[in-house]
């Protein structure tokens, strides 16, 4: 899933791709979580702490956001969805900028 296909999406459709994203941090990042706490030497609590990703706007954000960072970077249609939605996170751990870079 990358540019192409974000933009091959309906408004609607991407609204919905924004709530799957989001559903899949959550579940992605909690079930890091649970790992990290079977092996508490790793400190992967800090780590959960420092970089879990905040989503506190509503869907309609992260949908322009999105749009946008690809509308920006046009050579970035092959970066995928997933790194889009961690760098319009409002804390995000790389910013859209730098996962732009990124392209080859």
């Amino acid at each position: 899933m990358d540019g192409t296909w974000w933009n091959g999406l309906s408004g609607e459709q991407q609204l919905t791709a924004v709530q799957a994203g989001l559903s899949a941090y959550d579940s992605g990042f909690a079930s890091g979580l649970v790992t990290g706490m079977l092996h508490p030497t790793m400190g992967y609590r800090k780590v959960f702490d420092k970089y879990y990703p905040d989503f506190g706007k509503i869907f309609g954000y992260y949908q322009e956001a999105i749009n946008d960072f690809y509308v920006r970077h046009p050579a970035a249609s092959d970066v995928g969805f997933g790194l889009v939605m961690g760098c319009v996170a409002d804390n995000p751990v790389q910013s859209c900028e730098d996962v732009a870079k990124t392209i080859h």
